[in-house]
């Protein structure tokens, strides 16, 4: 008999702004809020995020989410003096 499956509703929403304002989010944290385990929270951030979320470990540890960084097509000339 397989598990049954347990829906995680996040508001990614909210947790991109309290980034984004300095917060410091944990998974742990978060499953705590929600009665899960950090590893159903986990994965909703890799589903959603893919590689752009980052864990990081240890006493100052948290959740990073890399934002996409815009693409400059600026020509750079140089010039040699002879």
């Amino acid at each position: 008999m397989p598990r049954p499956s347990i829906n995680v509703t996040l508001d990614f929403a909210s947790i991109e702004e309290r980034i984004a304002k300095g917060e410091r989010i944990t998974v742990r944290h978060l499953a705590a809020d929600l009665n899960v385990s950090p590893q159903i929270v986990r994965r909703a951030f890799i589903e959603h995020y893919a590689s752009r979320v980052v864990f990081t470990r240890g006493r100052t540890g948290g959740i990073l989410v890399k934002t996409a960084s815009p693409v400059t097509t600026e020509a750079t000339e140089t010039t040699t003096a002879a």
